[in-house]
């Protein structure tokens, strides 16, 4: 008689406790997803998310759900322009927060040549171009009003300054923003594009309204009158 320990079985109530436990791990994974989903840690899907994206004639954001999408054109040294982002940037903001729009923002350098500088609306443009690299909705949004802000607007000529680089990526790091998008806008890397953005944003306004008049906003081809509070509750 051997005394060799005989094979041992190879049976599937042997590997019953393996498959037991992966279940139970994946069970405990969803459980704990589902909560963490629930009370807001992370998102379950993203796929409706708000995001901001870089394109070559503007910056868009919102969900790819949204129910309409609008153009505005404006130029960041536009006194009307300005008035436009203080009156409706909110309401603009919680519609596409609420996913209720999107908009696609077109900024013109058309009135460069009446800033102290000679290419504020350029430099201004380059630097929204670097927040909206960085990915960030929310940094975007407020940076982009900050920027018509009454208090930061410059003054046109014979107005002797306007804002620096260095003042504009002090604003955007105000808001949040990396160093790195600091960085971006004090070593102009957007410049080139924020010129190529500007030509074609021009392009676009003038094969919409036929000249240059800043602010404006498009449904589709159809002008939006904004002058009524609560217009962008009322779009048709």
């Amino acid at each position: 008689m051997s005394d060799a320990e005989p094979p041992r079985a190879r049976s599937s109530t042997g590997r019953m406790p393996i498959r037991v436990g992966a279940a139970a791990t994946l069970a405990v994974t969803a459980v704990l997803g589902l909560v963490l989903w629930l009370t807001g840690y992370f998102p379950l899907s993203n796929a409706r998310a708000v995001r901001v994206t870089v394109r070559d004639d503007g910056v868009v954001i919102g969900s790819s759900h949204a129910g309409a999408v609008l153009d505005v054109f404006s130029d960041p040294l536009c006194s009307p322009c300005a008035r436009l982002a203080t009156s409706s940037g909110h309401d603009i903001q919680r519609a596409v927060n609420d996913k209720k729009v999107a908009v696609r923002y077109h900024l013109l350098n058309y009135e460069d040549p009446l800033a102290a500088s000679g290419d504020y609306s350029t430099r201004a443009i380059g630097a929204v171009l670097c927040v909206a690299a960085a990915g960030d909705p929310g940094h975007y949004q407020a940076f982009y009003t900050a920027l018509f802000a009454p208090n930061f607007l410059p003054k046109i000529k014979p107005a002797s300054a306007d804002h620096t680089d260095a003042d504009l990526a002090h604003l955007a790091r105000t808001l949040g923003a990396s160093p790195r998008v600091g960085e971006c806008i004090t070593s102009k890397q957007r410049i080139p594009s924020a010129k190529n953005e500007a030509a074609n944003a021009e392009a676009l306004l003038r094969r919409l309204q036929g000249n240059l008049l800043t602010p404006m906003i498009f449904l589709g081809s159809r002008e939006v009158d904004y002058a009524n509070a609560g217009w962008i509750d009322n779009l048709q």
